[in-house]
């Protein structure tokens, strides 16, 4: 674990943004396996309902940390559209019953467009501003909801973005506002077993590596910034073509 070595050796005790990635990588990894895959153990997806929490975290600190919000929001698009493209051809080709549904990119999208918008507004405090900006904010927030994150990502969207740099408020709203939106809808007896069986819940556990994260971008490069983009349409790819061999 050379990296965290590195990060924790020049910045102190944490975990640094690349650190993160690296650790949600394994665990989303995990998770896609017992999508996809049988005979998996149900612990994989149990592990990986941290992992979009910590991606929606870092990509607002992405959006107040980029030189350039623009082509941020554009590379992420980007990468929505290729995974869009790759996936279909996937969908359509290996004839599977079970089709690949996952672009996590496009939910992130639209997740920094509601915010560049929020921005806009700020900068822009006018009544003729809100006139337009806000309904594209609801427009935003609505078309959000029928991508993969739907409900929770547009949640983590504004919690994130309106409690940043406020460690103990943004614990709070997630913390609540991520139980509020699982077990609170829930519309049965609850009990250990079905708690177990509808494990959404725990997303809320995602607050403590997100608690952990130091403000670091942490060891790397422009190589390894690419490669994880790279990373999430690749491995759900391999993985579903895995299920077309062992079939």
């Amino acid at each position: 674990m050379l990296f965290e070595y590195k990060d924790i050796k020049r910045e102190g005790i944490g975990l640094s943004s690349n650190a993160l990635k690296f650790i949600m990588a394994v665990l989303m990894v995990l998770d896609h396996c017992y999508y996809y895959l049988e005979n998996m153990p149900m612990m994989f997806t149990y592990l990986g309902r941290i992992v979009a929490p910590v991606f929606f975290f870092l990509s607002v600190e992405g959006f107040f940390k980029t030189h350039s919000r623009p082509a941020y929001i554009l590379r992420m698009y980007l990468f929505a559209g290729i995974m869009a493209f790759g996936s279909f051809l996937f969908n359509n080709s290996v004839g599977l019953v079970q089709k690949i549904n996952n672009n996590i990119f496009l939910s992130l999208a639209v997740g920094l467009t509601i915010m560049y918008v929020l921005e806009y507004i700020k900068q822009n405090n006018r009544y003729r501003t809100y006139l337009y900006a806000l309904p594209t904010v609801i427009f935003l927030s609505t078309f959000m909801l029928f991508t993969e994150a739907s409900l929770y990502g547009l949640m983590m969207v504004f919690v994130f973005y309106f409690c940043y740099g406020k460690k103990l408020k943004m614990t709070v709203f997630y913390v609540v506002g991520s139980l509020l939106l699982t077990i609170g809808l829930i519309f049965e007896p609850l009990s250990w077993q079905t708690l177990l069986d509808e494990p959404q819940w725990m997303m809320v556990f995602a607050i403590i590596p997100i608690l952990l994260y130091n403000g670091k971008k942490g060891y790397g490069s422009k190589m390894l910034q690419y490669g994880f983009y790279v990373f999430y349409p690749v491995h759900i790819w391999i993985i579903y073509f895995l299920k077309y061999i062992i079939r």
